[in-house]
């Protein structure tokens, strides 16, 4: 009966002449039309982007659930040509290369909101091609820009990443991403043909060696997983860069490629593909190590949210703002010298002080004042 069952257990063992043997199970494929990027939720559901124009959910055993997107009028100011996906805080987040903005959506396909437009300025994006969400901080692989720009929860920029130093420092056409647990950055070069690395504050720290030709990253426990369109598979590396396996050949057969695209790995270490030439993902199950990485955690950047937009009259100027801390906000008119107290984002009244013209406006502990009122009651 032994003898039986170990005959249903399909293996693939790749020898590789530069590291040890290892075991790799090759799971099996699921068809899809011109897969692109995919990730996961906690409910074992599959996103997949088409360079057809649509997200299509999953189960993991290839159901389809729903698809976002589509022909219909209603999806053209939202979703044209999703490329990057992330999944954070039971949201699904979308980078459309050809709106050039960030499409958020509920899991069960509502669409919530989008950030950012065309452009090169700051929250502006040209053709971004990816996104990754580490501890609420958002990046996105901006390409058409050469950089990576980092931002707040809803589209707050916090910074830019690859548009200063010389040579190899900078980013040309960046085409996927990845932030690990002590918050390295890892960035897909597609001008320049590799995997480049940078520190947490966007400082650059080094490039990886050994691969031809990148196009696409996913991270693991304990390593990251690189495609390699030179020789047409995919490399793992360890976090101190050592490269531990390398699996997958360009063909028609089973465990082969057509062409790769995207990887993703889920919370069993399933290491899935998908292959647009051959329409269809891959699944390998390559083992794990054991190593204990928790011990170089590193939190994230300081972010910000955006809450929302008071309106100002058109005649207004306002010059200085102060908060209180809780739920008012105190602004001076420049115009008219007067201070106007906003509670909750609605207007409370107006402060008129005779004989001043403030200028600017401090808390104190029980009132506001401004600085040129204290010198003329001083006077």
């Amino acid at each position: 009966m032994r003898n039986i069952l170990s005959l249903l257990i399909f293996v693939v063992v790749f020898p590789f002449s530069a590291f040890a043997m290892h075991q790799i199970n090759y799971i099996g494929e699921l068809p899809i039309e011109d897969p692109v990027s995919i990730v996961f939720d906690d409910e074992g559901q599959i996103y997949v982007s088409q360079d057809i124009g649509t997200i299509k959910v999953m189960t993991r055993d290839g159901k389809t659930v729903m698809t976002l997107g589509g022909k219909d009028k209603k999806w053209e100011k939202i979703l044209k040509k999703p490329a990057g996906l992330a999944i954070y805080d039971g949201k699904l987040y979308v980078a459309d290369s050809s709106l050039g903005h960030i499409a958020v959506f509920r899991k069960d396909g509502t669409f919530l909101e989008s950030f950012g437009r065309k452009g090169s300025k700051h929250k502006q994006f040209s053709y971004p091609r990816d996104i990754f969400i580490y501890k609420g901080v958002i990046y996105v692989a901006d390409k058409g820009n050469n950089r990576i720009q980092v931002l707040g929860p809803n589209g707050v920029f916090l910074g830019e990443i690859g548009v200063t130093g010389k040579g190899e420092e900078r980013l040309n056409k960046p085409l996927d991403l990845a932030v690990d647990h002590r918050g390295y950055i890892y960035v897909v070069d597609g001008k320049d043909k590799c995997l480049k690395v940078y520190m947490q504050d966007g400082k650059y720290y080094k490039k990886f060696k050994g691969i031809r030709k990148s196009c696409s990253i996913a991270l693991d426990k304990d390593g990251i997983f690189v495609s390699d369109l030179g020789i047409t598979n995919i490399k793992k590396f360890d976090f101190q860069f050592k490269k531990v396996i390398s699996f997958g050949t360009k063909g028609k057969g089973r465990a082969q490629f057509g062409s790769i695209a995207g990887i993703a790995v889920d919370s069993n270490g399933k290491v899935y593909v998908t292959d647009p030439k051959r329409k269809q993902i891959h699944i390998f199950h390559p083992e794990r190590s054991d190593k204990d990485i928790e011990s170089e955690y590193m939190p994230p950047p300081t972010s910000v949210r955006w809450l929302e937009s008071i309106k100002v009259d058109a005649k207004q100027k306002v010059t200085k703002i102060v908060w209180d801390g809780k739920d008012t906000v105190y602004a001076v008119d420049g115009i008219k010298g007067t201070v106007y107290t906003v509670k909750n984002g609605e207007f409370v009244e107006e402060i008129t002080i005779p004989k001043c013209k403030p200028i600017s406006v401090a808390i104190d502990k029980e009132k506001t004042c401004g600085y040129s009122t204290i010198r003329a009651l001083l006077s």
